[in-house]
Formats: structure tokens, C-alpha cells, sequence
């Protein structure tokens, strides 16, 4: 579903309810049109105060501010039945417009049904948002914030979105006993979990209308965070990638090449990485539904033979079509320094500080100095413009032994522009269980099809039987950001599974520019007020 049918089934209806109640009340039905000022019109019409309007602008609080305000509407109707109000509420784009029109408007006095009751009205009120809230984010859509740059340009950090669950299918909660709108901590915490784990809900997901598709932007839940960092910093990131980190520096510092090592010296090293890493922090495992949330453009589905040769992707041996804002890290050559009005003028040119990685001048092996920008094809045209560029070209990192690339083994030589191919498991799928394959598939087994795989003399043990095949219960995506040297995704800890996928970006209401000094409306990005991702 898109946007303008997202807007004609919910927003269109409500304001046409608002006109009509405000002819009701002598205010004039055109008000209703009005943004903002509308709902504080209506705060003074159902007896809330004005400033509840603020709170529309909030992701997250808007939700349980609106359907706060539509339990306050269907009461200055006269309705504070129950069941009538659970039922009014969940399809509120169909009966705020019929109640607007059939009931007769009461206000805040001489209410007909029954005596008022202030502090019950108002728990009352509160206790109807908070739920219908909670059902619309969590089985329909929910508001997302963008945090990093590796969705850039498309996606841009400080993007508020909306995003669709219903188009994938939403996912039952796994942990259902949660405090309500917020994700994995509570508030004013960074490690103290906001769920309890007493009751669990069925692994299932309810009817979508379509499945992701190579092109898609994918908003899922991180795959290698079954494991968090009980660290306000490290919880964000991968406990996995951080064991790979101490292995990788300390073959560093023995100076011992990676791929010299065998399975059972990266297993003890891997065993001695965890080790020192639990002697210094605490972990906690972490249910698919409470892992960090990240957002990247599936690049490939489920048994598709994947393939990255110099940073171009190759589904089945063909090459793929780019993302339009599609960005690499770029050596810019130049005639000179460049001066401060140049700097300038890149900036102006949607050129971030992470683009330009403060415009600091590296050296190249024949002693040329250049700037290491971040550029996609636009800005690399543009560049060229300038008189002070004597070259762009575009940096291809190397194939090496490195332990953070999927898939973090010391016997694959893989890079983030080259990665040798193979297929991406699909439900029903049957694959041979040679040590080539296990080197692949072995996590994905044991971690997302929650197998009990254990691998002995290069044979592989399934519950303690030994097998030859393995045949996959659920499809996986490969996903990447935009802003390919500048994302961390896929090519870290491979493909994604189903059951992790949460949705898709319908709609980016409103953005910010952190790095622009002053308030809120200072820091608005007009050009992206209701901006359709794509």
C-alpha cells in the first residue's frame, strides 16, 4: 500500500469527521483543514488542553496522543459505552465521519449517558490510547527513526518515517509481556530490559500482500544481536563482530597471517576472544522481536547466487541495477588545496560531514595527495564540473583474510567490493553438508533455523544424528545500505532471515539536520516533509 491510499483510507476520513463536527459547534468545517490548529481547535471542543497537539509531532507519543483525542471525540458524542468505544476506535476512519454526521454533539457538559467523572474520564481516556496505539504499531505501522548514514541519500540520519508492517505480513510478538512504546530498555535506562520473557508468543506472522523483492527498503530486526552487549555503546553492535575484532588484533600483533591459521586455532582463538571480553562485559541473549531495529535496500532474495566483483552486485552471474543515490568512497584528485569557498560549496550540495570525513588529505603510494569523499554518481558529475578537480575515482576495496566480513572465517578471502559467490538459502532449499558449505550455512543452521548442529571430524550432527543434507525451513535476504563504504550490513554477518523482517518504509513525515546549529524548525529539512521512500 502506498502512501496517497495510506491517506485516503485514514487521514482524508478523519478531517472530514473534524468538518463536520465543526459546523456542528459553529466553528466552520474549513478549520478542519487546517493543520494544527485544527486539533487545537478540537482539544477545545472535546475539553483537553490545546498543548496535547504538541505531542502529534512526537513519533510514538503521536500515536497514543490520537487515539487519546478520538476516545475524547466519540465521548463529546455522547458515547462512552465500552465496547462501542474499543470498536469506534480501532475503525475510527470509518466512524469518526459517521458519528460526526448522525450523533448529536454534546461537548464537555450534559453529557445524556451518564454522570462525569474527570480522573476516570481521563485514565480511562489514557488506558484506550495506550492500546489501540499499541495494536496499530504493532500489527499495522510504526514510527522509525533514522539513525546512521548508510541508507544515504535515499535515507537520510534525523528522517522520521512511517513504516508499513502490513505489507510483508506483521510478525506476532515473541514477547508479548513489554512495557508499551519503547523497544528493547526502559526509559531513562540504556541496558534495563523493557519485556519480561515469562510468556512467549507464537513464531508467525499474519498474511501480507506481498514478500520483500530485490529493490525493497527492508526495515528488520539486527540478526546477529541474539547476543547484547550489556553496554549503553556495544549494545548497538554485533558481540560476535566484537570477538572478531580481538582475534583479528591479535594475529596483528603476532604477526601471523590469517590464512595460515586452521578451523581448530580460530575456534581456540575465538574461545580465548570470549573469554577476555566476558571477564570486562556483561551479555544477555536477546528475542528476534526485542533486537536492534535496522533499515537497508534488499539487494537479493531467497535462491539467488549472490556476487559482489569490484563493488558491483551480480544476481546469477548478471549484473544489478544501482540505486539512483548508490554512494562509494571516491579519491579526489586536486589542482590545489582546496580553499574554503570550495568546501563551501560542496556542503551546499547536500555534501554532509560524514561525506566529506572533514576534508582531511590523504597520500596515495605515488606520493599524489587527494580527499577521500563519499560521493554518489551526482556528485561525482558535479565534481567534475569544478575547476579545482583533476580526477575522481572511485576506491575498490581489496579482497583480505578479515574476520569482520562474511562469513567471518579465515579461509574465505572476502572484502566489502568483493565477495565470491554463493546462494542465498530459500525455504525448501536442500544443500550438501561439505565443509565448504558449513563454512556458510553453519550459523544460519544452528542460530535461525535453531538447529542442534555440531560438526565432528568434518562430519555434520543434527540432534545427535549424522547428516548429509540439509534442507532450509524459512528464506533469507541479503541486505545493504545505499551508502555502500559506509554501512554496516550483510557482508558483515550475512543474509537476513524471514522471521527477522519487520516491514517496509511507507512515508518520511518530517526530517532533521542535526548538524544544523538552533531549534527544531531550524533544523527541519523542508524538501523531505512527507517524502515517498524508494
Amino acid at each position: 500500500m502506498g502512501f496517497f491510499s495510506f491517506f485516503a483510507l485514514t487521514l482524508i476520513p478523519v478531517h472530514y469527521g473534524l468538518y463536520l463536527m465543526f459546523n456542528k459547534t459553529g466553528d466552520g468545517g474549513w478549520k478542519a483543514l487546517v493543520p494544527m490548529y485544527n486539533y487545537v481547535l478540537l482539544s477545545k471542543r472535546v475539553g483537553r488542553p490545546w498543548y496535547w497537539s504538541i505531542g502529534l509531532l512526537a513519533p510514538g507519543l503521536n500515536l497514543i496522543v490520537f487515539f487519546a483525542y478520538a476516545v475524547a471525540f466519540f465521548r463529546s458524542f455522547g458515547i462512552f459505552d465500552t465496547q462501542r468505544l474499543w470498536k469506534y476506535c480501532l475503525l475510527y476512519p470509518y466512524y469518526i465521519p459517521q458519528v460526526a454526521k448522525k450523533e448529536a454533539y454534546f461537548g464537555t457538559a450534559n453529557q445524556p449517558l451518564r454522570m462525569p467523572n474527570t480522573v476516570r474520564d481521563w485514565v480511562e481516556s489514557i488506558l484506550f490510547a495506550v492500546v489501540v496505539a499499541t495494536i496499530i504499531k504493532t500489527y499495522l505501522a510504526e514510527p522509525f527513526r533514522i539513525p546512521s548514514a548508510s541508507m544515504e541519500d535515499e535515507l537520510m540520519t534525523g528522517d522520521f518515517l512511517v513504516v508499513s508492517k502490513m505489507s510483508y505480513g506483521a510478525q506476532v510478538p515473541l514477547t508479548p509481556l513489554t512495557f508499551p512504546f519503547v523497544h528493547n530498555s526502559l526509559p531513562f535506562t540504556a541496558t534495563t530490559p523493557s519485556f519480561l520473557e515469562w510468556w512467549k508468543g507464537p513464531d508467525w506472522r499474519l498474511p501480507g500482500w506481498t514478500s520483500p523483492k530485490s529493490g525493497d527498503i527492508i526495515v528488520f530486526n539486527f540478526p546477529v544481536n541474539d547476543t547484547m552487549v550489556v553496554d549503553p555503546v556495544l549494545k548497538a553492535f554485533s558481540y560476535y563482530d566484537q570477538l572478531y575484532m580481538i582475534v583479528g588484533a591479535e594475529l596483528s600483533q603476532r604477526s601471523i597471517d590469517p590464512s595460515t591459521i586452521k578451523d581448530y586455532e580460530f575456534t581456540m582463538l575465538l574461545n580465548q576472544a570470549r573469554q577476555a571480553f566476558l571477564a570486562e562485559y556483561k551479555v544477555m541473549p536477546m528475542p528476534i522481536d526485542k533486537r536492534e531495529n535496522f533499515v537497508k535496500r534488499c539487494v537479493a532474495g531467497p535462491g539467488d547466487r549472490f556476487e559482489i566483483r569490484q563493488g558491483q552486485i551480480f544476481i546469477d552471474g548478471k549484473p544489478q541495477v544501482n540505486p539512483e543515490m548508490l554512494a562509494h568512497h571516491h579519491k579526489v584528485y586536486t589542482k590545489q588545496a582546496l580553499t574554503e569557498m570550495v568546501k563551501t560549496e560542496l556542503r551546499s550540495f547536500y555534501f554532509s560531514n560524514d561525506d566529506a570525513m572533514g576534508f582531511r588529505s590523504y597520500t596515495d603510494a605515488n606520493a599524489a595527495a587527494f580527499y577521500l569523499l563519499n560521493l554518489n554518481q551526482k556528485q561525482v558529475a558535479y565534481l567534475k564540473t569544478l575547476g579545482s578537480i583533476d580526477s575522481v575515482v572511485q576506491m575498490v576495496y581489496a579482497p583480505e583474510h578479515n574476520f569482520q566480513i562474511w562469513p567471518n572465517h579465515p579461509s574465505v578471502n572476502n572484502s566489502v567490493d568483493q565477495m565470491s559467490a554463493f546462494v542465498i538459502p530459500a525455504k525448501g532449499m536442500s544443500i550438501d553438508l561439505t565443509k565448504e558449505n558449513l563454512i556458510l550455512y553453519e550459523r544460519i543452521i544452528r542460530a535461525y533455523e535453531q538447529k542442534n548442529l555440531d560438526v565432528r571430524g568434518g562430519a555434520a550432527f543434527i540432534d545427535g544424528q549424522k547428516v548429509s543434507k540439509y534442507t532450509f525451513e524459512q528464506n533469507y535476504y541479503w541486505a545493504m545500505g545505499d551508502n555502500r563504504h559506509g554501512s554496516l550490513d550483510s557482508r558483515f554477518w550475512g543474509p537476513v532471515p524471514e522471521d527477522h523482517i519487520k516491514g517496509t518504509p511507507w512515508i518520511v513525515v518530517f526530517s532533521l539536520d542535526g548538524d544544523r546549529p538552533g531549534n527544531m524548525f531550524k533544523q527541519l529539512r523542508t524538501d523531505r516533509l512527507f517524502y515517498l521512500p524508494n
